[in-house]
């Protein structure tokens, strides 16, 4: 009747039955087995703990002894130190037969007694369980009987100590109480042995009866399953063969494979769905897949960068068609046009961290290592975040520790990048109080610690930091701003330089530490004067551009503008292209110092124009103007011919640098 029962049962009643039993009796095998370890353990705990009372009981009778030859004190008090050991134990075992029994008295005793503390919660367990198991029942009193012995002991060291003390001490009642030392020794011996006799078999009964547990356990557990598993795999062999031949095809890739459908019960449907989910499953899974990576991305992007592009932008506009008004004081036109600026910068530097995330993701972010003064960047770094401190009211301190090589070798501008996000970050999240950054070389790095005295993080937000867009939740934003993208840059720029960056602790209300760590690699005064020299020759020598012809293919008429009033001020004569087109026009019947060339343009682009001018034959330096940042792109200027590249925006500085290293 039973197996009629069960070979009627539904497929999945019997899955779900099979593996609910097998579950509930491994569940049983292995609590079993925990339980049997823990006791066991216990026992060699006590065993343990058994050795070193009666060591230091021993130990005791040795320093007494002493005492009583050398009237030393200093025995004395070693004597006492001694006897910690039992009646820590002995205040443990006190506690332990209480019914409601403070675990911190035991653990303070059993701790006193030299016991791990991960052995005594197992030991407590033990005692209460089985304390009325003859065996243990036995052990639990000769632990007793030893602890009253230990009081009597005590008690005649004392009237030996005072008797010792006297000043007409009787040295006929010191050795009367010796002997009497020396008679609750031999006591104390005989009971620490029936003690230990007594462990010895509670132990032995444990491992007995525990043994006959587990193999009862691991019989009731194999024979189950393979009750269980024979009897329901022999009625779904033929079936699941079916299913396997079809599942196998698929992960394959053939996805015109269909299972025979046989029956109308749950293994039917089973077939009936599987043949419609593979003829749908490549499709659906690729749909899928792009609308959710897609949804996500557009997002993502769209909730953090909206706000903080938008309001510089809307400054930029508001502020420009203020400008426009003919009735402003040379001071407000000033003021306005320093607001612009600012603003623009702000955007810069938006998209210049969206740009930096994609390429550090995308492996394409170049360090460009040099040697530098390490002094003069920290100077620097300084000056710009103390200037947003004064604006808030808090003070900034540096401080440095030991000995730091004034050059050293490594990316400078990567590593004022990661200073200023990660100070600028301490800044904005510190209304009073202080920013400290604290900086040493530890073991082969540059190591950095920004302390701040600001708002804190709380703990369920230390996972965000350090994922690109995030910042904790979005009162962060509301409240402070940000892209929620300086810290990520910061400890992938970190990475790259042979370190890291993270957070080193924070609590809400107090404040919040941050570490960086570069490689330092020291460099000579002379190695790093000799690079300096060279770049600001390079920076300083604007006086060679006196003169020089240089062509402008740029389709946009601001932009136009812009690198005329840029080369305007260096003497240079610019003429002008509205596309790739017209630039090669020109190009071959004019003679030109260098061609600054845009890349998007309508009529032909200036990928187009440089490579045709390359094949007739022009060897003029050509330098891209693009908006591409990305290292495929720039490769891709290099490749049809371009010697240079500039990203935009760009200001002047940046602008006039590159022509004067492509002209010289």
């Amino acid at each position: 009747m039973i197996l009629n029962w069960w070979h009627n049962l539904s497929v999945s009643k019997k899955l779900f039955s099979v593996v609910g039993v097998m579950a509930l009796l491994i569940a049983t095998e292995l609590l079993t087995l925990y339980f049997a370890m823990s006791t066991l353990s216990a026992v060699r705990a006590f065993v343990g703990g058994e050795g070193l009372w009666s060591k230091a009981q021993k130990n005791s009778v040795l320093y007494l002894q002493k005492y009583v030859t050398s009237k030393d004190e200093r025995h004395y008090r070693l004597f006492e130190g001694e006897l910690a050991v039992p009646l820590g134990d002995r205040m443990a075992r006190i506690e332990i037969e209480k019914p409601d029994m403070n675990m911190n008295v035991v653990m303070t005793g059993f701790q006193q007694g030299l016991i791990h503390p991960a052995d005594i919660p197992e030991m407590v367990k033990l005692v209460r369980r089985f304390h009325k198991v003859p065996h243990l029942a036995r052990a639990l009193e000769k632990w007793n009987q030893g602890d009253q012995l230990v009081s009597e002991y005590i008690d005649l060291a004392s009237q030996l100590h005072d008797e010792i003390r006297k000043k007409e001490s009787s040295e006929a009642q010191i050795s009367k109480m010796m002997n009497q030392v020396f008679e609750l020794d031999a006591r104390l011996t005989r009971v620490e042995n029936e003690f230990s006799f007594a462990l010895g078999e509670a132990s032995r009964w444990l491992e007995n009866i525990l043994m006959l547990t587990l193999i009862f356990a691991v019989v009731t557990v194999e024979c189950t399953g393979l009750f269980l598993t024979f009897s329901f795999g022999n009625r779904l062999k033929n079936v699941l063969g079916e299913m396997i031949v079809a599942t196998n095809a698929v992960s394959e890739g053939n996805f015109k494979y269909t299972v025979p459908v046989h029956s109308k019960d749950e293994l039917g449907q089973l077939a009936i769905s599987l043949n419609r989910m593979i003829s749908n499953l490549q499709q659906q899974i690729h749909d899928r897949e792009t609308a959710q990576q897609a949804s996500q991305a557009k997002n993502l992007f769209l909730a953090n960068m909206s706000h903080e592009i938008r309001t510089p932008l809307n400054a930029v506009l508001g502020f420009s068609e203020l400008l426009q008004d003919s009735n402003l004081t040379d001071e407000e036109r000033q003021t306005y046009g320093s607001i612009i600026r600012r603003t623009g910068n702000s955007l810069t530097t938006i998209i210049n961290d969206i740009l930096d995330v994609a390429k550090v993701e995308a492996e394409q972010l170049k360090i460009e290592m040099a040697a530098f003064s390490f002094t003069q960047l920290m100077d620097d770094v300084y000056t710009l975040m103390r200037l947003r401190c004064d604006e808030k009211s808090i003070d900034l301190i540096f401080e440095k520790n030991g000995e730091i090589s004034d050059f050293i070798f490594s990316d400078p501008v990567r590593i004022r990048q990661i200073l200023v996000n990660m100070i600028g970050n301490a800044i904005k999240f510190t209304q009073r109080g202080s920013v400290t950054v604290k900086y040493q070389v530890l073991n082969g790095y540059l190591d950095f610690r920004i302390i701040d005295t600001g708002v804190g993080i709380p703990e369920a937000q230390t996972t965000q930091l350090f994922k690109p867009f995030s910042q904790g939740d979005s009162s962060v934003r509301k409240q402070f701003g940000g892209t929620g993208l300086g810290l990520v840059i910061s400890q992938k720029l970190a990475r790259l330089l042979e370190g890291d960056a993270g957070l080193s602790e924070t609590h809400l209300g107090v404040g919040t530490e941050f570490f960086v760590r570069v490689k330092y690699i020291p460099q000579t005064p002379e190695n790093a004067k000799v690079v300096a020299d060279q770049v600001a020759k390079a920076d300083l020598d604007e006086s060679r551009l006196k003169d020089k012809k240089i062509l402008v293919v740029e389709d946009s008429l601001d932009n136009q503008i812009i690198a005329q009033l840029f080369l305007r001020k260096s003497g240079v004569f610019a003429d002008f292209a509205s596309n790739g087109l017209e630039g090669v026009t020109k190009a071959t019947e004019n003679a030109y110092d260098l061609i600054l060339m845009d890349i998007q343009m309508p009529v032909m682009d200036g990928y187009a124009a440089t490579a045709i001018l390359r094949e007739k034959g022009l060897t003029i330096p050509i330098v891209a103007l693009t908006g591409y940042a990305m290292k495929e792109d720039q490769q891709r200027c290099l490749s049809v011919g371009c010697n240079d590249f500039v990203s935009k925006p760009y200001d002047r500085a940046k602008l006039i640098k590159c022509i004067l290293k492509n002209l010289s």
